[in-house]
């Protein structure tokens, strides 16, 4: 491994191409990064402004502090074809970014409009009186290349892909080609918004401005005397005032043990991010880039995201019964491909990849699935499967991803029917209901589900997925899957209205409406309807209702205990329940059993009302409670244990 302090010039200068590798992520950095180095630019600027043309200056310059850009580590160099080629394992962002700021720096000096793309390798004939004009342009169209060749452009690169000095990833290799270029933006093949281009756009807004432009930047103001920027001096700067340790080695282990622990000045590295260069290392091989691109390419096709890739990867190990927590997922795919002798072993890691891509479509679909894009026409669910995985999804299981995984791989192997798929997501779906209507927290589940897929990633030969997970989420007592007599204590006194997230409770209130009316077709979204408290949240405010408890010994003990309780609430549209607001009981059930309500639960609640009525002479604690009890018969129907 060989270190070494050099400039910006010295990185990049010469015959050579940094690659960015494809476990990279893109190109990041934002608005907020980019004017944090222009302001390290700006102070560099001020220290030299005055030295940089003045005798001696080389003498001088020397005593004045460079600014210390980080390390930039690389793998390699290899030659080529001629190239020096080297893989940028830390440094894509700073250098990316100086690359584009230097060419906004160039086109702010040298005013030249290359002609476009169709007519750049043919010659025209020209009259005479357009000579003077036609020297003008070659003379820029000199500068313009002559600025390329020492910065941008290996000249005598023999294949296309050597191009320039640095390639970067495909989304964003066309970005910087246009930059480079200079063509404009609607010649970039991805978005006019790539960072890339962006980066480029926003440096030439920052050189360009004017003494009066910086005077009314709070920060810059300090600066404004040295505006508008001397173009040349702005250039040494930055090729010559920006240092780095270059750290340069071949060996794999060093690469990928650099990989793990530098942050530099980039953004912390995402486990995605760790696990893919792993991958990248352990194929060590030629063939590793269009490996990674063929099979990882798959993944990145189905998932784009990288939160999603990493989500993926926890996820496909889970429901194999290995666990650990998302945020260190990485970890677990470094011990299992090392146990599992890839290290030693290129065609192991080749097998492994190539079955992480064959599930990587299972999980875009599962996606699809949860955030509700499409109900069917699905490779690897049918649209019953579809359904019920989507009934699981919205009452708050978004931790059942590896569990839906682990069935897959059962039907593929033909372990399980899909009337079992459908059977083992009605147990989840219940248990997901029954611990949120208990107001259980639901931040130890992926743990539990993990525990549970331990015990059922091997079956015995011949056992049933459907029975084996019915016994082992009853049996595991950190999951718990609330037993018949839990649910009622629970429900009739935990709080419904302010638990978890409004789209399981409207889920759920939905649901129950839905058992009562089966031919329903009605959208509970929240957007739609209103949870209705029955006794008003106002009620504490309201003389009518505190006259209605007045033989209630503690009135707002009574109203804080009972007020978000399931037995107070049923289901309404928006514009009745505006209608509705803190009305007596007396007013409220006229609208409640109107015949045009949409919901048979309040219907139904109407009725339930006037016949408590009768037995407890007002709706209070007695009546909330065996109201609550009504509703647990229904959840005991609708999502049995």
């Amino acid at each position: 491994m060989d270190s070494s302090p050099a400039n910006f010039q010295e990185i990049i200068q010469g015959t050579k191409c940094f690659v960015i590798p494809p476990f990279q992520r893109p190109y990041k950095w934002g608005k907020d990064k980019r004017d944090e180095l222009w302001y390290d630019i700006l102070t560099q600027y001020e220290k030299c402004h005055e030295v940089i043309r003045a005798k001696n200056s080389d003498t001088k310059m020397k005593s004045i502090p460079t600014h210390y850009m980080g390390t930039l580590v690389f793998a390699g160099p290899s030659q080529l074809k001629g190239v020096a080629t080297s893989e940028v394992i830390d440094g894509q962002q700073r250098l990316t970014t100086l690359f584009t700021l230097l060419a906004a720096i160039r086109d702010s000096k040298i005013k030249y409009s290359p002609p476009k793309e169709e007519h750049m390798n043919e010659v025209k004939e020209v009259s005479t009186k357009k000579k003077t004009v036609k020297a003008g342009v070659d003379e820029e169209k000199r500068q313009f290349d002559s600025f390329n060749n020492d910065f941008f452009v290996n000249a005598r690169a023999k294949e296309n892909e050597h191009r320039f000095r640095i390639r970067l990833q495909a989304e964003d290799r066309s970005a910087l080609e246009a930059v480079v270029l200079k063509r404009k933006p609607s010649a970039i093949s991805s978005s006019d918004k790539n960072l890339v281009y962006d980066s480029y756009k926003h440096f030439y807004k920052l050189i360009n401005r004017t003494r009066e432009d910086v005077a009314n930047d709070g920060e810059l103001k300090r600066f404004e005397d040295f505006f508008p920027l001397d173009l040349d001096d702005l250039e040494e700067v930055v090729t010559t005032r920006l240092t780095f340790i270059q750290i340069e080695t071949a060996d794999a282990d060093d690469v990928n043990g650099i990989f793990e622990s530098l942050n530099a000045k980039s953004e912390p590295l995402a486990q995605i991010e760790l696990i893919k260069n792993y991958y990248y290392m352990l194929l060590n091989s030629n063939s590793a880039d269009e490996e990674m691109s063929t099979h990882w390419g798959r993944v990145k096709s189905c998932i784009p995201q990288d939160s999603s890739q990493q989500h993926f990867i926890w996820a496909y190990y889970v429901s194999r019964g290995t666990y650990a927590m998302q945020n260190k997922v990485y970890g677990l795919v470094k011990s299992e491909l090392l146990n599992s002798g890839a290290r030693e072993d290129g065609e192991k890691m080749r097998e492994h990849l190539k079955t992480i891509a064959e599930w990587a479509p299972v999980y875009s679909e599962l996606e699809q699935i949860e955030t509700a894009k499409r109900h069917d026409g699905f490779a690897n669910f049918s649209r019953q499967e579809a359904d019920v995985i989507s009934r699981v999804y919205r009452a708050g299981g978004s931790t059942c991803t590896p569990f839906f995984l682990w069935l897959s791989r059962l039907k593929k192997n033909g372990a399980i029917s899909e009337e079992g798929i459908v059977k083992c997501a009605e147990f989840l779906e219940s248990y997901i209901v029954r611990r949120f209507l208990c107001g259980l927290p639901p931040n130890n589940l992926n743990l539990s589900n993990g525990k549970i897929l331990k015990k059922l990633a091997v079956l015995p030969a011949g056992s049933d997925p459907v029975s084996r997970l019915q016994i082992a989420l009853s049996a595991e007592a950190d999951l718990e899957w609330p037993t018949n007599e839990r649910l009622r204590d629970m429900m009739r006194s935990s709080s419904f209205y302010t638990n978890g997230k409004s789209g399981q409770r409207f889920f759920v209130i939905g649901e129950i409406d839905r058992f009562l009316d089966p031919r329903t077709q009605k959208n509970y979204e929240e957007s739609m309807n209103s949870i209705e408290h029955i006794i008003p949240q106002s009620a504490g405010s309201s003389r009518e209702w505190r006259d209605y408890f007045s033989s209630v010994a503690n009135i707002d003990s009574f109203l804080e205990n009972n007020m978000h309780v399931i037995g107070n609430l049923t289901i309404v549209r928006n514009d009745e329940n505006s209608q509705l607001g803190s009305r007596t009981l007396d007013a409220k059930l006229p609208i409640y059993e109107r015949s045009d309500s949409e919901y048979k639960l309040t219907r139904a609640t109407a009725k339930w009302i006037r016949e408590a009525l009768v037995t407890h002479k007002y709706f209070g604690e007695d009546a909330l409670k065996e109201r609550s009890d009504w509703l647990y018969d229904i959840v005991c129907k609708r999502w049995p244990r």
